[in-house]
């Protein structure tokens, strides 16, 4: 049960994450200030800038930041970025021509490009539109990441069941890449496998298609259903928490937390 003093994390894949105390939120802050915090006292979720305690702002100070980083022309424009999120995944689906659309439009509102989501949308597409097309997996990929961003932020006591049913580690650790072996399950927001994949081995750490007993990171994908029971989590997760030797030496890490670290 999340005390007085932990709070949950909404990211931007809709992800519930914690819960963390006081401290965990204002390292994360630092890393990335782009997600919303919930505790029990509050009616709705909230976004972390907006809370001076969380920030280390001055109440003064983070009234006035958080007010500059929304005017009415910038809370306009993310209204219709989701807006236009809605409208492409009506059907469900995503097709070229719609994620070129999606290109456009976040082109011409680069003011909002380090906003949620439209921070989340832009890495994503860079990703996508490196190799100059959408392959069918990477539509399916946006289809699911646009049904994450448009989908309803869960209540109090869903948020606490959301938490819970996270497979990673608690609490999160710190990571490293020079010397570090990686495995990757799910699906990632990130972009495809491979890429994950070259993110680690650039910054000098090794990739385990299956982890085993030398692997020190095993990284669970954003782009997840929220039924979270043993079954479903797949056998690498599977082989980590019922093998002993595995278990002390493999942390089980979010995307959400791997990214930040990259």
């Amino acid at each position: 049960m999340v005390q007085d003093n932990e709070w949950l994390i909404l990211d931007a894949f809709r992800n519930v994450l914690g819960p963390y105390a006081p401290e965990e939120i204002r390292r994360r802050v630092q890393q990335n200030p782009n997600f919303f915090v919930y505790l029990r006292d509050h009616e709705e979720w909230v976004p972390v800038e907006a809370l001076s305690e969380l920030t280390g702002l001055g109440a003064r100070d983070a009234k006035q930041g958080y007010a500059q980083a929304s005017t009415r022309e910038m809370e306009r424009a993310i209204d219709e970025l989701m807006g236009v999120c809605r409208g492409i995944i009506a059907d469900g689906k995503v097709v070229p021509h719609e994620a070129d659309y999606l290109v456009t439009w976040l082109e011409k509102h680069q003011s909002i490009v380090g906003m949620w989501p439209a921070s989340v949308l832009t890495g994503r597409l860079q990703r996508i539109y490196a190799d100059g097309i959408v392959d069918e997996w990477e539509q399916e990929e946006l289809a699911e990441l646009l049904g994450r961003i448009v989908g309803e932020k869960p209540g109090f006591k869903d948020a606490i069941r959301l938490a819970s049913e996270r497979a990673v580690d608690f609490p999160e650790p710190r990571i490293e890449f020079a010397g570090k072996a990686y495995s990757f399950t799910g699906r990632f927001a990130y972009g495809p496998r491979s890429k994950c994949v070259e993110a680690v081995e650039s910054r000098g750490g090794m990739f385990h298609q299956f982890p085993n007993l030398d692997t020190d990171y095993l990284v669970v994908g954003a782009l997840q259903g929220k039924k979270w029971e043993l079954a479903n989590k797949g056998k690498k997760i599977e082989y980590v928490v019922t093998t002993p030797e595995a278990r002390s030496k493999t942390a089980i890490i979010s995307e959400e937390n791997w990214t930040y670290h990259l």
